[in-house]
């Protein structure tokens, strides 16, 4: 069987709360997710902040991880390019360097 590489996006407590709160979730669901954020921490070493960062910085830095793995990791870059997600994430991402 493959090696599996795990890692997750994650944002602070104060961002995940404000974002699921404008979503409309309730206070109890938002408490619920914030405590499965917390296992998923202990749980996953490898992760992507999305708080304070633009979706294109996330994306540009996960496909680099991707890229950059050794196998079997590298063979979803593969993957991933076939799908175009690498070159949306590296258009995007240089879109929102000319905007800065």
């Amino acid at each position: 069987m493959p090696s599996v590489a795990w890692a997750r996006l994650d944002c602070d407590d104060a961002d995940r709360r404000a974002r699921l709160a404008a979503r409309g979730w309730g206070p109890d669901q938002v408490e619920d997710a914030i405590e499965d954020a917390h296992a998923l921490r202990r749980l996953v070493d490898r992760e992507f902040t999305t708080s304070g960062r633009g979706a294109a910085d996330v994306a540009a830095d996960l496909a680099t991880w991707v890229a950059t793995a050794e196998e079997p990791r590298s063979r979803h870059f593969g993957l991933a390019r076939r799908w175009g997600a690498i070159e949306d994430a590296e258009a995007l991402h240089e879109q929102e360097k000319r905007h800065r």
